[in-house]
C-alpha cells in the first residue's frame, strides 16, 4: 500500500539587512595608537562582503566601540581617524550570537596611506565565558546526511543531526542532551527567537520538519555559560540564509529505494520503503545593497508497504451468540459436555 503523502514545505523570507536583530552576532574593541593610548573619535565600519552593507560606529571617550547587529557572514572592518593612517582588516568572520574581540592599533600618518591586512588569525571569544561551536554552512553541506529510516523514524534530512558532533552533546532522550542533563532540558532558537514546545522543552520537531536543511545558513550549540537571553541546560540556535547581491539558485533530489536494498536473511521479500525529497532554492537582491530575499521549496514523500495481517471479524449472527455459521461445533466451556471416548468437565 502507499502511506499518504505528507510534509510539503514552503518558505519564504525577505530580508533587510538593517533591521535584523535576533542571532546576530557583534564586534567590538578598543582603538589605539602606537604608544597604547586610546583615540577617541576615530571611525569604524564593518562591511559584509556579501550584500556590500556597512555598519559604522565611532569609538567613545574611552577609544572603545560596539558594531552590532551584525547578520552572520565575512566582513571587512575598515579603521580611521584623524592624523592616523586608515587601517583595513579584511576576512573577518561573524557568527551568529558571537561578539568577537577585534582592537586596532593606528599609525600616526597621513589618511592617503591606508594599511591593509589580508590575513585574519582564527576569531576566539574573548569577551565573555560562553563556551559552545558553530557549524558553518561549508561544513555542514559537505557532511554526508540521510533521511530517517523506517516508521515513526521516517522523514526528511534533518538540519538536527550534526549536533551530536559538538563537545559536550550526547545522543538520547530523542532530541540529545547536553553535559549530561536530563531529557529536554535544552533550548531550540531560529535567528535567536526560541522555538520551543510548551510541552516539551528542546522539542526539536519545529526544526526537522519545519526548516529544511537547504535553507540553514549555520547552527550553534551553546553548552554552557550561556547568555541570560537565553534558557535551559544547553541551547541551540539556527540562521536562516538570506540573499546577497548575487542572484543564487539550486536544485536537489535525494532518495532511498527498496531496490537498492538487501533482503532480510528470514523475509520472503523485500517490504516496500521509498523516500523522496526534492526541492530548490532562489535567493538574491531585491533593492541592490538593501533589501534581499531568499526562498526554498521542501517536498517530501513516503511510499511504504504494510504486511498482510489477516483478521476475523464476527457476523451479526456471532455477536448475539449464534456460531452456526463456523463448520464445526461450538460447546459452551462453562457447561459438561461429551465427546466420542471423553467426556469433559467444566472447572
Amino acid at each position: 500500500m502507499s502511506h499518504p503523502t505528507h510534509l510539503l514545505l514552503l518558505a519564504f523570507s525577505l530580508t533587510l539587512v538593517l533591521g535584523q536583530s535576533g542571532g546576530t552576532g557583534a564586534i567590538q574593541g578598543v582603538v589605539s595608537d602606537s604608544s597604547g593610548g586610546v583615540i577617541p573619535g576615530a571611525t569604524v565600519a564593518a562591511t559584509n562582503i556579501a550584500t556590500n552593507n556597512k555598519t559604522t560606529r565611532e569609538t567613545s571617550a574611552a577609544g572603545l566601540y560596539v558594531l552590532s547587529a551584525l547578520p552572520p557572514g565575512r566582513y571587512i572592518v575598515e579603521v580611521s581617524g584623524n592624523g592616523f593612517q586608515p587601517l583595513r582588516q579584511e576576512k573577518i568572520n561573524v557568527d551568529a550570537l558571537t561578539t568577537i574581540g577585534l582592537n586596532f592599533m593606528l599609525k600616526v600618518g597621513n589618511i592617503t596611506d591606508a594599511v591593509t591586512v589580508s590575513y585574519a588569525p582564527p576569531q576566539i571569544n574573548t569577551e565573555d565565558a560562553r563556551m559552545g561551536q558553530t557549524m558553518r554552512n561549508e561544513m555542514y553541506t559537505s557532511l554526508p546526511l540521510s533521511m530517517g529510516i523506517s516508521g515513526i523514524g521516517a522523514g526528511p534530512r534533518n538540519p538536527q543531526s550534526f549536533i551530536y558532533l559538538m563537545p559536550g552533546v550526547q545522543e538520547g532522550n530523542r532530541w540529545g542532551t547536553v553535559n549530561g542533563s536530563q531529557g529536554f532540558a535544552k533550548e531550540v532558537y531560529v535567528e535567536g527567537v526560541p522555538v520551543t514546545d510548551p510541552i516539551q522543552q528542546g522539542e526539536g520537531r519545529a526544526i526537522n520538519l519545519g526548516f529544511p536543511v537547504d535553507a540553514i545558513e549555520q547552527f550553534q550549540v551553546e553548552t554552557s555559560g550561556t547568555s541570560v537571553e537565553f534558557q535551559g541546560q544547553g541551547a541551540e540556535n539556527y540562521a536562516i540564509k538570506s540573499g546577497t547581491n548575487q542572484f543564487h539558485g539550486s536544485a536537489f533530489e535525494f532518495f532511498r529505494d527498496t531496490m537498492l536494498d538487501a533482503r532480510n536473511f528470514f523475509a520472503a521479500k523485500r517490504s516496500k520503503e521509498n523516500q523522496n525529497e526534492f526541492g530548490a532554492t532562489i535567493s538574491g537582491p531585491i533593492i541592490k545593497n538593501k533589501l534581499f530575499f531568499f526562498g526554498v521549496y521542501d517536498g517530501w514523500r513516503y511510499r511504504v508497504e504494510t504486511a498482510p495481517t489477516f483478521l476475523s471479524i464476527p457476523s451479526p449472527k456471532m455477536r448475539t451468540g449464534d456460531f452456526s455459521e463456523f463448520p464445526v461445533q461450538i460447546f459452551d466451556p462453562q457447561a459438561p459436555r461429551a465427546s466420542p471416548g471423553n467426556l469433559f468437565q467444566a472447572t
